[in-house]
């Protein structure tokens, strides 16, 4: 626009086309017939699921606008300034697999076959295991094999987010350049699944959720003093699907129906400090502090349906509600020092050193077992308001001991988190990990190439290097991975409702501890010796 200012304008177009569709399965297009319970009576959703399997996003389009500006506030001899900054419409990677799930996935070609859990008690005698391959069972009294479908739901369309960012930049004294950034997210298409075979909530939790239980294994009776499910027994192991067991009034003639559906919540911000020297007389350094704060409805952890579905950790199963991403790093600093000087001719001798010090990664609080009867063991936990508050009932407690009581609120109180959220419900990923600090060393050589204007360059790197001086030091220690909750901790089983209604708590004096992260050697020294020839 003029010597000071300069626009950018520009727009990107991707358009998916997918020619084929997924064979329909007729049976799951049926309308679904919804169950009841009537007393300790269940009947179980029959009919279909009222899904179309066959939906893909054929044909979808998508324009993202983008727009930048530069403006230089001071550009003299002595003193350089800017403001730069932009917004526009990015689509993330293609959300591939996720789309191909339901060409695998259609109900047609397998079932799932079983006992117990969601499906019906297991037969008291024999059991279902039959070593010759050609006699495997393939049905028994009250049982159906039951068929996974997987689905896209319309309003599923390529991930996208609205990205913005504005930074100011400027030359301070003594050569130092100092900058700040803010960089915002909006999301305007993200992914996550629901499961569509769950049935209707038999119960409400105190807290507000839904169980889906059967009434057999709302009760307390039905649950050992670990918190294992009782499946045997007049009450807990009754025929004709009145046992206890998870999803009373799923339909059984399916297994997982699961739908990758589309969400607009999510975002973030981040904002950035850094302050540097330029390389002069050789030397140069830079700092820098990043405060992110970063939201998601799901981290899609895997490329399964039922592992998108169970991984993240929920208050409700098929809720659409934004909380800390599961891959967010909340602080960050980092910095760098560099010398180099040419000790023959022009050929430098370079030492660096890398520092990154973060925030460790996110996870949540859940109960051991699975408290409301969905079938994953990912359900967010439940703090009272106080000790002897009367709101859930611990396993093994009386009118005269409270030692379970005392034993949950010791551990509450140790942790943050948890002493954060009494009297509610704990939210996704509001809990960190340890600090993780790490140092890199490189020394790099240049050598004479064979030709005129030509060189070499060696370089010796040492990744973690505070690990090679002392043992215990960059190491990285998180909540482990699990398939089902994701990063998750715990340390109560749920053990049943008492005659109130109230949750029963059974404590575990041991939380789960940090594990150390060294499946691809992290948390461990490494080095490497690395030539290059530049002409």
């Amino acid at each position: 626009m003029n010597d000071k200012l300069t626009l950018n304008f520009g727009v990107r177009y991707d358009q998916m086309d997918i020619g084929d569709k997924p064979a329909a399965n007729a049976a799951a297009a049926a309308a679904p017939i919804a169950g009841s319970v009537n007393g300790l009576t269940v009947t179980r959703a029959t009919g279909g699921m009222g899904v179309n399997n066959t939906v893909v996003p054929d044909g979808y389009g998508l324009y993202q606008p983008r727009f930048g500006f530069n403006y230089l506030l001071d550009n003299t001899k002595d003193s350089k300034k800017q403001i730069r900054g932009g917004f526009g419409l990015f689509q993330g990677a293609a959300a591939n697999v996720w789309i191909s799930n339901p060409f695998s996935n259609t109900g047609l070609a397998t079932r799932v076959y079983g006992c117990g859990g969601s499906f019906s008690a297991c037969p008291t005698t024999d059991g279902l295991f039959n070593p010759d391959p050609t006699k495997q069972p393939t049905n028994f009294s009250n049982a159906t094999p039951a068929a996974n479908v997987d689905t896209l739901a319309s309003n599923l369309h390529q991930p996208s987010v609205w990205k913005m960012n504005l930074a100011f930049e400027a030359e301070l004294p003594m050569g130092l350049t100092g900058s700040v950034e803010w960089v915002g997210t909006k999301v305007k298409d993200g992914i996550y699944y629901q499961q569509l075979n769950l049935g209707a909530p038999t119960a409400k939790g105190t807290d507000g959720r839904d169980l889906f239980y059967t009434p057999a294994a709302l009760s307390g009776s039905c649950w050992s003093a670990t918190g294992s499910i009782i499946t045997t027994g007049t009450l807990c192991g009754a025929s004709n699907g009145n046992n206890a067991r998870t999803r009373a009034l799923s339909n059984p003639n399916f297994n997982n129906v699961l739908q990758a559906t589309g969400t607009n919540k999510g975002g973030g911000n981040e904002i950035t400090f850094a302050i540097s020297q330029p390389t002069k007389q050789g030397f140069g350094w830079q700092i820098a502090y990043t405060r992110t704060n970063a939201t998601e409805v799901s981290p899609l952890t895997s490329s399964t349906s039922s592992s998108g579905f169970n991984s993240r950790s929920i208050f409700n199963p098929n809720e659409d509600v934004a909380a800390n991403s599961a891959y967010l790093i909340r602080d960050r600093v980092s910095g760098s020092v560099n010398w180099s000087k040419a000790f023959v001719g022009s050929y430098k001798t370079t030492v660096g050193v890398f520092y990154e010090g973060r925030k460790g990664k996110p996870y949540s609080w859940i109960y051991r077992n699975d408290l409301n009867g969905d079938g994953t063991v990912n359900d967010l936990m439940y703090i009272p308001k106080a000790p002897g508050s009367g709101e859930v009932v611990f396993l093994g407690d009386s009118a005269t001991n409270n030692s379970n009581e005392t034993l949950f609120w010791n551990i509450v109180n140790q942790y943050k988190s948890l002493r954060d959220s009494k009297g509610s419900v704990v939210s996704r990923n509001n809990a960190f990990s340890p600090w993780v600090n790490s140092f890199d060393v490189r020394l790099s050589q240049e050598i004479p190439g064979f030709f005129p204007k030509h060189k070499g360059i060696i370089s010796f790197d040492i990744l973690n290097f505070g690990n090679l001086l002392n043992n215990r030091w960059g190491r990285i220690n998180e909540m482990n991975f699990q398939s089902a909750g994701g990063q998750r901790r715990t340390f109560v089983n749920y053990a049943g409702l008492d005659s109130q209604g109230r949750y029963i708590y059974q404590v575990n004096p041991v939380v789960d501890d940090y594990t150390l992260r060294q499946v691809k050697g992290e948390s461990q020294w490494a080095m490497q010796i690395t030539a290059k020839y530049e002409f």
